[in-house]
């Protein structure tokens, strides 16, 4: 689509700062517009701008240009879906607006300028040493535009900048004693590499700034004559590298613990034949065992090469997360483990090869406590991506999806816990489904309302017909209903055998009212519902409680939605905005979220009460809710106590509903209520301090400006 200016009644212009305006209808997920401006195209006048496009709302981003403007050229993505444009604006920004708003944009996503002043931006841009010259403007707008093409572009731009400006700062600044530190053994499993992909494996780690270690190289019958050249000569190079020669092919699983047996350092960790060390990776973890030498299990942080040689898709992880550890194996590389703990756990098992990592893992976390397993929030690890790896297509190597699944099954039955383990549609991404012991509990489903009959109605009507879990009662908590219809409606529906209606003739509070609904609700498990939500699919009651009634877990949120379909709760982060703010929230339904969070089951820090599963006594233990956070972050305060009280929390995509947020209080748009939102987040500081800042289960790496999980800078 092209837009001749001269005909469009858009006045030419000359240098400065613009703010482009596009509203569109339809498209897919993701999808941007190009807008490419042209002036005298023979003199290289034009400049394009990705605007990431959302249907039915305005799309807005800044451009800048120091030539005349003759034409506007819009361009679809190449993955995007079919669109219309609704509205297409134009129009000169003031160039104090344009500076204020880039700046603020910046500092917002980098942990460095957050909460300073906006004049702290023109340091980060002045460290870039890039041998242009270039002025202030364009520093600024090549800034600006790298950080929204971020979002386009799977953050390849930003992780390059990333890399070169906020990666340096984070490796220790010590250096371990290679004298008096342990010594860590890498083990090499080897089969058939390419030639320069097994010597860069090889030189990264006699790269390490960590002198004491071992490289334990067993190579699986390998045809290719390059690879027994090439290890015999760095054997040759580096007494520290040592190696055996199979004859006959045993697989991953055997060799590795043939490389096992080499080892001599009391650390252990793996290297696929053609990955790749970071530099600092063994310095990291000997400088975290000097501080924590009780430590078992070491993991890092990891990305990617891609075939051209480019670091890309860093994988900043979880802290120790069980249950996303059962939905897949995410914690992968770099992994050091205490040999002594490998070799008890009987080392790599045979009969699970493609996942013999994560069979591993999980087995020897299974003989620990969790307290003895640490995440080092760095990249230590480059895994390549070759055409046959599972870090390019995962169903290349399908046969690992049905090892991932038998890792899972075997290591719950030998805790005797059998489950089942279904696929979710991705490979080696998993649903494990646990049976509830003896019969099914009842639950008490709390519906806390005052008025809004309609949205009340379709509530209840979901809760009663649409709902699978039968075994349930439902508690409505009248906070006061006024209205006629509502008044019927409660009188009709309070006939309902299964339904039970308590008035709470109090102002609103809503931590006050689940205390007094759990006080009198019949249950072994409670189920807060609130009146603007509705089911969606019918098993959702069973996915929570089933979960809920594993002994570990505290408490359990779902997956809602708002009414267009888009992600309205996959979970609380601490620390989004200076607080707390939903995962993921506006994503599209189907998305799979950052490094697919959004289909799988994981541990949180809270999630909302708008629909939270908990058991009745474990409620009652921590206390309730605290009645002094009357509507906002009781639900983030609870799931803290929780996990004081030793619990975890569990976040399911396996059980969705609709939530049409405020539909009963409205939303936080009067000076009254402003003032009580802004007493309760001090109020929540205050009893928390940095535990709201910090959150276990989001890298610290992340943005804490927004909630999509881009990185933080």
């Amino acid at each position: 689509m092209s837009l001749d200016v001269s005909r469009r009644g858009i006045a030419p212009f000359w240098r400065g700062w613009w703010l482009i305006d596009v509203a569109v209808s339809g498209g897919g997920d993701p999808t941007y517009i190009e807008i490419e401006l042209r002036g005298d195209v023979t003199k290289g006048r034009k400049t394009v701008a990705k605007v990431p496009i959302s249907s039915g709302r305005s799309n807005k981003r800044l451009v800048y240009a120091d030539w005349r403007l003759k034409e506007i050229v819009i361009q679809p993505s190449a993955n995007g879906g079919l669109f219309s444009v609704q509205r297409l604006t134009i129009a000169p920004a003031l160039h104090s607006f344009a500076v204020r708003h880039i700046k603020a944009f910046l500092a917002q996503g980098s942990r460095d300028l957050r909460g300073r002043p906006l004049r702290d931006v023109d340091a980060l841009l002045a460290v870039e040493q890039t041998g242009e010259v270039l002025s202030r403007e364009h520093r600024l707008y090549r800034a600006y535009s790298e950080a929204v093409d971020a979002h386009i572009i799977g953050g390849q731009v930003l992780y390059q900048r990333w890399i070169r400006l906020v990666e340096p700062q984070l490796f220790d600044s010590h250096f371990a004693d290679d004298v008096e530190g342990p010594t860590v053994s890498v083990v090499m499993p080897v089969h058939n590499p390419l030639e320069a992909h097994l010597r860069s494996a090889i030189e990264s780690v006699i790269a390490q700034t960590y002198r004491k270690w071992e490289l334990c190289i067993v190579d699986d019958a390998s045809e290719q004559p390059h690879v027994r050249t090439v290890i015999e000569a760095f054997c040759a190079q580096d007494n520290r590298i040592r190696a055996i020669f199979d004859d006959r092919h045993g697989h991953i699983s055997a060799t590795s613990n043939r490389a096992l047996g080499m080892a001599t350092g009391n650390f252990v960790t793996f290297l696929d034949h053609d990955d790749e060390l970071a530099p600092q990776a063994l310095n990291e973890v000997v400088c975290e065992l000097a501080r924590q030498p009780q430590l078992d299990i070491i993991y890092s942080d990891e990305d990617f090469i891609d075939p051209s040689g480019c670091r890309r898709a860093p994988h900043f992880k979880s802290d120790w997360n069980p249950y996303l550890l059962y939905s897949h194996n995410y914690v992968t590389h770099l992994c050091v483990y205490r040999r002594s703990l490998v070799e008890q756990a009987g080392g790599m098992r045979i009969g699970v090869e493609g996942a013999q990592d994560y069979d591993l893992l999980l087995r020897c976390a299974r003989l620990i406590n969790p307290e003895r397993i640490f995440h080092i929030p760095k990249i230590l690890y480059h895994w390549r991506m070759s055409e046959t790896s599972t870090a390019v297509d995962a169903s290349r190597k399908n046969y690992t999806h049905a090892a991932g699944a038998k890792a899972l099954r075997d290591y719950f039955a030998a805790s005797g816990d059998p489950v089942s383990v279904e696929s979710i549609g991705s490979e080696n991404f998993y649903r494990v489904n646990w049976t509830v012991s003896g019969a099914q509990p009842l639950v008490t489903l709390v519906v806390p309302t005052r008025d809004q009959v309609g949205y009340l109605a379709r509530c209840i009507d979901g809760l009663l017909n649409r709902t699978a879990y039968l075994d349930t009662e439902i508690l409505i908590i009248d906070n006061g209903s006024t209205e006629a219809p509502t008044l019927q409606y409660l009188d009709a529906i309070g006939k309902n055998s299964r339904v039970r209606i308590e008035k709470f003739d109090e102002p609103f509070n809503f931590a006050r009212i689940c205390n007094f609904a759990a006080r009198r609700a019949r249950g072994e498990i409670l189920a807060f519902v609130n009146n603007d939500v509705d089911v969606i699919n019918s098993d959702w009651l069973d996915e929570m409680v089933m979960l809920a009634a594993r002994p570990d877990i505290g408490c359990v949120g779902a997956k809602l939605l708002y009414e267009d379909g888009s992600i309205q709760h996959a979970g609380v982060v601490l620390g989004l905005g200076g607080y707390a703010a939903h995962a993921h929230r506006c994503f599209p339904r189907d998305s799979g979220g950052y490094f697919n969070r959004l289909k799988v089951r994981q541990n949180v820090s809270a999630v909302t009460a708008a629909c939270l599963v908990v058991r009745r006594s474990v409620y009652l233990q921590v206390g309730g809710m605290d009645e002094a956070l009357s509507v906002a972050y009781n639900d983030v305060d609870f799931g803290l106590k929780l996990i004081d009280a030793g619990f975890r929390n569990v976040f399911t995509p396996f059980a969705q509903l609709y939530h049409f947020e405020s539909k009963t209080r409205g939303y936080e748009d009067t000076a009254e209520k402003q003032a009580r939102f802004l007493r309760e987040k001090n109020y929540l500081a205050g009893k928390w301090g940095e535990r709201i800042r910090i959150d276990p289960y989001y890298n610290p790496n992340l943005t804490h400006a927004r909630e999509d999980f881009t990185i933080g800078f």
